[in-house]
């Protein structure tokens, strides 16, 4: 999928300088800020998805081209997906490599089991919801030379969603959220919405991801209109 311009960062190549072991991802993410989290509660749980896929495209941009491993971009892509019909989707459970402890892979690999805990969790309305979702956004923090863009970033994209895509028990799992909508300087309005979710699935690649099904087995199986088309 194309990079959003938010994630073109000039420090992108900058050395690594954090510690990884295995599994570091979990005592990282174990330290997912309350009010972060009392945030991501106020939000739909359509809303709190598209945050959680959007902080984990940091972690996957931070570190292009330093793996040749490329789950964490298939799961990311698939979720994208997911965010408008999980009909698209072969399998919600991430597959990432082993975690050996390299700074490389080893976020990678870790980025994409906590994405899968917050996807499940916003899918099924958890309690632990938005602490699941906090807690890729710590780890994607984590891997960063220089947080402040991020945080910015994450503070707009959550005072937006609020008001824009607020939770409502009585209207789960809320409105359509475009992948779009990540952008600050895009204006969110509803009037766009079909337009910017079709351009959202056409601009994924299922052919190679091993997450996604073909246009053949989504209509083989049933599937209602045009495969990856937003369509309204």
């Amino acid at each position: 999928m194309e990079t959003p311009k938010y994630l073109s960062a000039d420090d992108w190549g900058a050395p690594i300088t954090y510690t990884w072991e295995p599994d570091k991802q979990v005592l990282l993410a174990d330290k997912a800020p309350r009010n972060l989290q009392k945030s991501i509660a106020a939000l739909s749980l359509r809303a709190s998805m598209v945050v959680a896929i959007g902080c984990a495209e940091w972690v996957t941009e931070r570190l292009r081209g330093r793996s040749q491993d490329r789950s964490a971009d298939w799961y990311i892509e698939a979720m994208w997906a997911a965010t408008i019909n999980s009909k698209y989707v072969r399998t919600y459970r991430a597959s990432p490599p082993d975690d050996d402890g390299d700074p490389v892979t080893g976020p990678l690999a870790g980025i994409q089991y906590e994405l899968d805990a917050a996807i499940s969790k916003c899918r099924t309305n958890h309690p632990e919801r938005a602490n699941a979702v906090a807690r890729v956004g710590t780890v994607a923090r984590y891997t960063l030379h220089e947080t402040g863009h991020f945080d910015t970033w994450l503070r707009d994209v959550l005072l937006r969603f609020g008001t824009s895509f607020p939770y409502d028990a009585q209207a789960l799992p809320g409105e359509f959220v475009p992948r779009k909508f990540l952008d600050p300087d895009v204006h969110i309005d509803t009037a766009s919405v079909p337009r910017l979710l079709d351009e959202q699935l056409r601009d994924i690649d299922y052919k190679d991801n091993p997450f996604l099904k073909s246009p053949a087995e989504l209509l083989a199986e049933g599937f209602e209109g045009e495969p990856y088309r937003f369509l309204r």
